[in-house]
This record gives C-alpha cells, sequence and structure tokens, in this order.
C-alpha cells in the first residue's frame, strides 16, 4: 500500500476504506470491459467491409466465370449440325423435325470456302449419308452428307456463294416418311400448309372446294362423320394422298381460345363459304354417339351426332393426341 493509500486508510474508518476501494475497482473494471466493446466493435466493422470488399470480389468473378461458360455454350450451339431451329414441343414426335445443316468447321488456315455444288433440290427425299452437296476451299473439296432420312426444306445457300466455317447453309427435315418431301418453300401454292409446331400438314381448302393454279374455288361440303372419313381417305392434294380426318386436339391447335382467333394467318386455311368460317368434325368421339367439333365461327368445341353435317378440313403426319 503507498502513502497515499495509507492516508487515505487513516482518516476512513476500516470498512469505510473498503467500500470504496471497492467501488474504485468496479470503475476500473468497467472501463477494461468498455474499452475492450469498443475495440471489438472497431474489429466487427472492419471484419463486415472487408467481408463485403471479397463479397463482391467473388460476385465479380462469378460473373466472369457465368459469361464465360455463356460465351462457349453459344459457340458449341452454333457449332452443332443438330441444332433444332423451329422445334417448340419437347415431346414432338422424332419422324419429323427440322434441323439446320452447317458448313464444317475448317482448319485455321482456312478462312471460307465456296458451295460448289447441290447435288439434291429442296424437297427430293434424300437417304442418310447420301451427299448432299460440295464446298471447295483453297486446298480441299469438303462433301456434305445428309444427317438424317428426310429432306432439304430450305435451301440458305445456294451454288457459287461464300461459306464462312460452321455457317448454316439449309435447313433439313428429318422423317422416315419419303411423301413428307414437298417443296415446303411453295407449299402455300400448292394448297397445302405446314405448321411449324405441330409439323402437321394441313390442307389449306376443305373437302368439296378446289384448288386451281394457286388459287382456292369453290364452297366447302357439309358432310355426315362417316362421310367426312371417307372422303378424307380419297381426298387428293399436292401430290400426297394419305390425308386423314383430324382428332379435336389437333383441330385446335389451330385457334388461340382464350383470344377467339386463329394462332397463324387466317388468309393460311380458307374459309369453307365466303360468309362462315365453318364447324368442323373431328375424330375424337366425346360420348352418347356424338364426336367433338370445332367451330370457327367462334372459335368453341362441342359435340355432335354422327349422323349430322359439319364441314371437313383434312391433315396429315403423325397422329397428335
Amino acid at each position: 500500500m503507498d502513502n497515499q493509500t495509507k492516508l487515505l486508510a487513516d482518516l476512513l474508518g476500516q470498512s469505510e476504506f473498503s467500500l470504496v476501494d471497492h467501488y474504485l475497482r468496479l470503475l476500473s473494471k468497467n472501463y477494461c470491459v468498455e474499452q475492450r466493446v469498443e475495440i471489438l466493435k472497431e474489429r466487427l466493422i472492419q471484419t463486415e467491409i472487408l467481408f463485403s470488399q471479397e463479397k463482391k470480389q467473388y460476385q465479380q468473378e462469378i460473373d466472369k466465370l457465368k459469361q464465360k461458360f455463356n460465351s462457349q455454350e453459344k459457340k458449341h450451339a452454333d457449332k452443332s449440325i443438330d441444332r433444332k431451329l423451329l422445334s417448340k414441343d419437347e415431346d414432338l414426335n422424332d419422324d419429323f423435325q427440322i434441323c439446320l445443316i452447317q458448313a464444317p468447321i475448317y482448319p485455321d488456315d482456312i478462312t471460307d470456302g465456296m458451295l460448289n455444288i447441290w447435288h439434291t433440290d429442296a424437297g427430293k427425299f434424300v437417304s442418310k449419308m447420301d451427299v448432299i452437296c460440295e464446298i471447295e476451299t483453297d486446298t480441299v473439296i469438303l462433301e456434305l452428307v445428309a444427317p438424317d432420312n428426310g429432306f432439304i426444306k430450305r435451301i440458305i445457300k445456294n451454288e457459287g456463294d461464300i461459306v464462312s466455317s460452321g455457317e448454316g447453309i439449309a435447313e433439313f427435315v428429318s422423317t422416315q416418311d419419303p411423301k413428307m418431301a414437298v417443296d415446303l418453300n411453295n407449299e402455300l401454292s400448292k394448297g397445302v400448309w405446314v405448321d411449324p409446331e405441330t409439323k402437321l400438314m394441313w390442307a389449306r381448302i376443305s373437302i368439296g372446294q378446289e384448288w386451281e393454279n394457286g388459287e382456292c374455288s369453290g364452297n366447302a361440303k357439309e358432310l355426315t362423320l362417316g362421310a367426312a372419313k371417307t372422303a378424307c381417305q380419297g381426298f387428293k392434294l399436292a401430290g400426297f394422298d394419305d390425308w386423314r380426318l383430324p382428332n379435336i386436339n389437333e383441330l385446335k391447335s389451330l385457334i388461340d381460345e382464350g383470344s377467339k382467333k386463329y394462332r397463324y394467318d387466317q388468309n393460311i386455311l380458307f374459309n369453307p363459304l365466303l360468309s362462315t368460317s365453318g364447324w368442323y368434325w373431328s375424330s375424337t368421339y366425346v360420348g352418347n354417339d356424338k364426336y367433338a367439333y370445332l367451330n370457327l365461327f367462334n372459335f368453341h368445341s362441342g359435340g355432335d351426332f354422327s349422323g349430322n353435317y359439319r364441314h371437313v378440313r383434312a391433315v396429315r403426319g403423325p397422329v397428335r393426341n
């Protein structure tokens, strides 16, 4: 005990001195605790700042990796011969798909080539691995083969055109059905239309109408269900004779029921009469001796007895339920 403390102890009684001493010690401890708390708060703030900076750096690195990955994926997709162009329905029948045929990836010392010759025409059926065209470069002539059985839907690069590495040169329809081979560039002029989503081929005219010189003439017939099926089986248009009566889901694929309108240009499919859009039979049985029909005037469907008379529009291609 130092002299000042002894003097204080002499002036105070022992008990009072003990209380003062205890109080002073408590003050000292509290001060130390407050200092430590302030220090910890400062360290916490510094840690949060550091964490925020590191988080930002990590996010920047993640964004860079995402950009790099997306860039690689795009390059891979652009170079893939089997990349699907028009298929929007994953459940689409595999017998009818459209893909892009691309020029091969040239070596580094070759910048481009020239499409020398096409060995097939649009709409002509070819077998898998048949040579369909040749691309000539400075050093070699490259032969491209059909990726599957099918036909060229649309030629993108003509003979004599310059073709870059991996560039698309044609759209190819993969199908096992040679009858599907039709020049789809001129499909509308032949009186048919292929839905790009369902891949079904529709007659632009109704049963009873005629397609002559690229135009629709006459009025459609109204038939019973049995007569409608028979008429579709004997129907011939654009060189095809394997038409059938569509089911109700196939008919509904032509319209948007919510907005009460056609999903495509209404001029694609001609009305059965100038004054009406018609009630069309389907092959779908709905019970109670009734079959489904689709009304293309106010875009609703219902059921009717097979002996009643409705219009008929033929379709061809794999059945879609």
